[in-house]
C-alpha cells in the first residue's frame, strides 16, 4: 500500500500509513513535555504498534509523494504560530539525469499544508466530528477507515474571510522549480 495519510482529531495527530509501517505527526502531550507549541513528535513505529481508533482518511484519493518537513507559521487569527505538515500530493517523474543512475528526479506538482495545531484549516470534508462525508461504500477498501470509532470533538472550518497562512508557500513550491529523487522511498 502507497503511504496514505489519515488524521486523528483527538488528541490531533496525522499518519502517513503504509501496509507495514506508519510515521506519526503530533505535539507532546502537557504530560510528556512543557516545551512551547512550536514542538512537534514524529515517530516511525510498526503498524501494528499503532492505535487506529478513530482515524479518518486525510488524503481522500491520493496518496502522499513525500514529506517535505514541518513548518511554523504566524496567522491572522493566533498570535502564536501554527504547526503544519508540508506534503507532496502529485509529482510528474522525469527521465533520468545520467545514463548509469537508477535515481529518477520527480518535479513537484502539488503539495499540501496540515495544521497540526488545529482544525482551522481542515479540509470541508473533514470538519465536524461525524466526519459524514466518508460513508462506510466508499471505504470498503480503506482498513483504517471509519470502521473504527470516531473521536469526539468539535472541528471549524477555514474562515471565508482569512487567507490560508500558507498560500504563498504552495504557489513557490509548485512553480516547477522543486524536485526530488523519487527511488528514495520513507519506509
Amino acid at each position: 500500500m502507497a503511504p496514505t495519510l489519515y488524521l486523528r482529531s483527538q488528541p490531533r495527530a496525522f499518519f502517513l500509513l503504509t501496509d507495514t509501517h506508519a510515521l506519526v505527526f503530533r505535539q507532546p502531550s502537557a504530560s510528556e513535555s512543557s516545551a512551547s507549541r512550536s514542538v512537534v513528535i514524529a515517530e516511525f513505529l510498526p503498524i501494528d504498534e499503532v492505535d487506529m481508533r478513530g482515524l479518518v482518511r486525510a488524503s481522500r484519493g491520493r496518496t502522499v509523494e513525500g514529506v517535505l518537513g514541518v513548518t511554523s507559521v504566524p496567522t491572522e487569527r493566533s498570535s502564536i504560530p501554527e504547526i503544519f505538515l508540508l506534503l507532496v500530493s502529485s509529482a510528474s517523474t522525469l527521465s533520468s539525469l545520467l545514463p548509469s543512475s537508477s535515481l529518477r528526479p520527480a518535479r513537484v506538482i502539488a503539495v499540501e499544508f496540515h495544521s497540526l495545531s488545529s482544525s482551522t484549516w481542515d479540509a470541508s470534508e473533514l470538519a465536524g466530528p461525524s466526519h459524514s462525508a466518508y460513508s462506510v461504500d466508499d471505504d470498503l477498501d480503506d482498513p483504517y477507515g471509519p470502521h473504527a470509532s470516531s473521536a469526539s470533538g468539535s472541528s471549524s472550518t477555514p474562515q471565508q474571510t482569512l487567507e490560508h497562512p500558507c498560500t504563498g508557500m504552495r504557489k513557490y513550491l509548485e512553480s516547477g522549480s522543486f524536485f526530488f529523487a523519487e527511488e528514495c522511498k520513507w519506509d
